[in-house]
């Protein structure tokens, strides 16, 4: 694995580089970082280069101490293919790094080739949830400070059967939130995600082939926003998954693995 620091402005981003081949890059979800693609990467780097970011104010990336848009994550996502020498690329996206993922389709679409939007969201952020949201990471400043907090948060990522069946799974996770880098970069992307304004009228922009994926008891981002963005976007295809809570990845690591291959490799293994 190489890793790359490439400076963005007043800051860097950290990039996880596997495998050679065509390039796909992946973007993680608010509060967590790259390694939650560990799965995928294994994986999928046998024939391609795969690329991880960890996402502005996550990871080892460095922490913007002002407030910036999902649009500017986007067009920085370019500034790190520049310096990577990459033209053109697959692009991957959970959750916060799917919503970065359209925008950079959408404003730089001969930048992409084909797009995977897991547990994503075209929409602005409704209410009630965004004043919970806001107040939540007001609270907190991006970092929760007590148990109560991080399990909530937890709930939001992950699925109450497999919290209680796969415990060692879920630890890093909830390490990760007990203890989140510091500075307050995730705090302002958490302000990103919240006060997002809505993209759908433009999906429409989006010409490459797309894979959508959603989770039936994903209570962090409902199915129905994955449902709008596939029948907006023309070249879309859509897979829901059973039984999962939002954080597909690593709940149902093989059936994501699986449909990525297929997606970008052609492999339907």
């Amino acid at each position: 694995m190489k890793t790359h620091n490439i400076p963005v402005g007043e800051y860097s981003l950290t990039v996880y580089e596997d495998g050679s081949g065509p390039p796909i890059l992946f973007g993680h979800s608010l509060t967590f970082d790259s390694s939650m693609w560990a799965h995928q990467v294994a994986a999928l780097a046998e024939n391609n280069r795969v690329l991880r970011i960890d996402l502005h104010g996550h990871g080892q990336s460095g922490h913007p101490d002002q407030d910036f848009t999902l649009e500017q994550m986007a067009n920085d996502i370019a500034q790190v293919m520049d310096h990577l020498g990459i033209q053109q690329c697959g692009y991957v996206g959970h959750s916060m790094g799917g919503m970065v993922g359209m925008r950079f389709a959408m404003t730089h679409p001969d930048r992409v080739n084909k797009l995977a939007l897991l547990n994503t969201s075209a929409n602005e952020q409704e209410e009630p949830m965004r004043s919970l949201f806001h107040q939540v990471n007001e609270d907190s400043r991006g970092k929760p400070t007590n148990q109560t907090t991080v399990d909530f948060v937890l709930g939001l990522m992950f699925s109450d059967g497999f919290q209680r069946s796969h415990p060692s799974v879920v630890a890093p996770f909830r390490q990760l939130l007990a203890d989140p880098p510091q500075g307050d970069g995730t705090y302002f992307a958490a302000k990103a995600v919240i006060w997002r304004t809505s993209v759908l009228e433009q999906l429409a922009d989006i010409a490459v082939p797309t894979l959508v994926v959603t989770s039936d008891i994903d209570t962090s981002v409902p199915a129905s926003h994955s449902h709008d963005i596939a029948a907006r976007i023309p070249n879309a295809s859509l897979l829901e998954l059973n039984g999962s809570g939002h954080l597909t990845p690593v709940e149902c690591a093989d059936d994501i693995t699986g449909a990525l291959a297929a997606h970008f490799c052609g492999d339907p293994s």
